[in-house]
């Protein structure tokens, strides 16, 4: 039973985080401006904020369910905008630099810079109070939900959602790596120039509806 719940866990980890939306964009920007590791990184902040949601959803906190729910429109708001300034600064630097620049930059991120774009991931993941009404949902479907579920199922279905989540951003991320390595730094730059623009446009349309 256990291994069931944590198989349907991941399964729904994985439904969460494959549609594309503007966190897939962000993800998939940073891997071709930066590489391998960025897109990880920003990939694993993605699970780690679904799996949060996931807990709370599993563990039946239905205080803080509600008061995510109360706070859902400054919420969206707020990750929509702060994407929109990502897109921004992000074109700002493929506008404003050149691509063998912008090339030699990337050999070498700092480690804070990566530590402040997971905990960023994170942050941006849970501006999405949609999602928790998700595993809600998801999770009364398969009997793991407040007041009806094992500790063990909870901790089970949990773990799977981090581990599908975790899958699909990996397998993403290096799937983007070998495409950037088979592009010219001229062709990432105006690849990257389209996607800014996409995050921006994004952006405005996750404050005003939410996303994924």
């Amino acid at each position: 039973m256990i291994i069931s719940v944590f198989l349907a866990g991941a399964l729904l980890g994985l439904s969460i985080a494959a549609p594309v939306g503007p966190m897939g964009l962000l993800c998939i920007g940073r891997c071709l401006d930066r590489g391998l590791l960025a897109g990880l990184v920003i990939g694993l902040g993605i699970a780690t904020g679904d799996m949060l949601y996931g807990g709370i959803a599993a563990f039946g906190f239905s205080a803080m369910t509600a008061s995510i729910s109360q706070y859902a429109e400054p919420l969206r708001l707020a990750g929509g905008g702060f994407l929109v300034w990502l897109g921004v600064r992000a074109l700002a630097g493929h506008m404003f630099a050149k691509p063998e620049a912008a090339e030699a930059k990337a050999q070498t991120i700092p480690t804070g810079s990566l530590a402040s774009d997971y905990l960023m991931a994170i942050g941006l993941t849970l501006t999405n109070p949609q999602t928790i009404l998700s595993f809600i949902a998801a999770f009364a479907a398969i009997g793991v939900a407040s007041n009806h579920g094992s500790t063990d199922e909870a901790i089970a279905v949990v773990a799977g959602v981090f581990t599908g989540s975790a899958l699909w951003w990996v397998v993403l991320s290096s799937v983007i790596a070998r495409v950037r390595h088979a592009l010219s730094s001229r062709a990432r730059h105006w690849i990257g120039v389209a996607s800014s623009g996409l995050l921006i446009a994004m952006g405005l349309l996750a404050a005003l509806g939410g996303f994924e």
